[in-house]
């Protein structure tokens, strides 16, 4: 039971950094975009932050269940 456990919260402590990997990506790229088109900046910037604020959880929530993985394993 305690190693199935492990092994879930290994897996999605995986699945939350690739997750932010994405949404930091996201970042860059909404980033650019912002520079590009000037008119839509504000919005595009706005994106951009939400991204990065997504990535920092998604990192966080990695590392929570790292933490768990180490505690059931």
């Amino acid at each position: 039971m305690i190693a199935r456990l492990a092994v879930v919260f290994r897996q999605r402590a995986a699945v939350f950094a690739r997750l932010a990997v994405v949404f930091r990506q996201r970042a860059v790229v909404f980033a650019r975009l912002a520079v590009v088109f000037r008119q839509r900046a504000v919005v595009f910037a706005q994106l951009a932050v939400v991204f990065r604020q997504r990535a920092v959880v998604f990192t966080q929530l990695s590392v929570v269940f790292r933490k768990r993985v180490v505690v059931f394993a």
